[in-house]
């Protein structure tokens, strides 16, 4: 995992909710988080939030985006979520 990896400073983490392979976007947020605290987390998914969200707070444009989404609007969302 990428979060294990020494090298590199990992500030910003984009993953979809539904990731393949049984783990979900949370749960690889939650293993960033144990190892980088201040690393931020942008979630996407095809699904609408109200379907999504359990057990964790998703808020379109500040950490969630509802696919489809433009290049300028993933621009923004990450310039604004870096810049918080």
């Amino acid at each position: 995992m990428a979060a294990a990896q020494p090298s590199g400073t990992v500030t910003l983490v984009f993953t979809d909710i539904v990731i393949p392979g049984g783990s979900t976007g949370p749960e690889l947020a939650k293993q960033f988080h144990a190892e980088k605290p201040a690393v931020r987390v942008i979630f996407s998914s095809g699904y609408s939030v109200d379907v999504v969200e359990k057990d964790f707070e998703l808020r379109e444009g500040v950490n969630f985006l509802q696919k489809p989404y433009s290049p300028h609007r993933l621009a923004q969302t990450v310039r604004e979520v870096l810049e918080q």
